[in-house]
């Protein structure tokens, strides 16, 4: 069942990352970016995604947070403040989130106007977040409950990566 979800939220992450109005294809800036694990790594992610070649660890901007646009960021806000905010474990009460979730995610996606190197580190960001989302409608509350702490801290690294 764990594999089935996986592997869902893989490829809905692929078509998500297509249907961004960003070109996917510049090139991995290769200069002294510093990388940092990402909390939640997707190990099959390489191979779903054909077109990415590169890895999906989360840089920074040769130290530095990168440039994202407005609406990624409301979006972003909007959906830890939701996660922090929600106090219902049940089935129930996250079947509800993740759906509130899902649609400010996709939100995401359809304003994302980013290009470049910022772009690939804000779906570098998102996968996680995906995977962390469809985890809410586990059948089991422990793993309901890991993925709702999952979801705090991603989004919570957020500021720590764009501006």
């Amino acid at each position: 069942m764990k594999r089935t979800q996986l592997l869902t939220a893989l490829i809905a992450g692929v078509l998500s990352f297509s249907s961004c109005s960003s070109d996917n294809s510049s090139a991995k800036s290769e200069s002294k970016a510093e990388a940092v694990e990402s909390p939640s790594s997707v190990p099959e992610a390489k191979e779903v995604q054909e077109e990415e070649t590169q890895d999906q660890t989360l840089v920074l901007n040769e130290g530095l947070r990168w440039e994202a646009n407005i609406e990624t960021t409301t979006g972003v806000s909007t959906m830890l403040e939701m996660v922090i905010n929600e106090e219902g474990r049940s089935a129930k009460d996250l079947a509800i989130l993740q759906e509130k979730l899902n649609t400010e995610f996709k939100g995401i996606f359809e304003k994302c106007n980013m290009k470049g190197e910022s772009h690939i580190q804000l779906h570098n960001f998102l996968l996680p977040l995906k995977t962390a989302m469809n985890g809410l409608s586990a059948e089991a509350e422990e793993d309901r409950v890991k993925s709702l702490d999952e979801l705090k801290t991603q989004l919570s690294l957020y500021s720590d990566f764009f501006e």
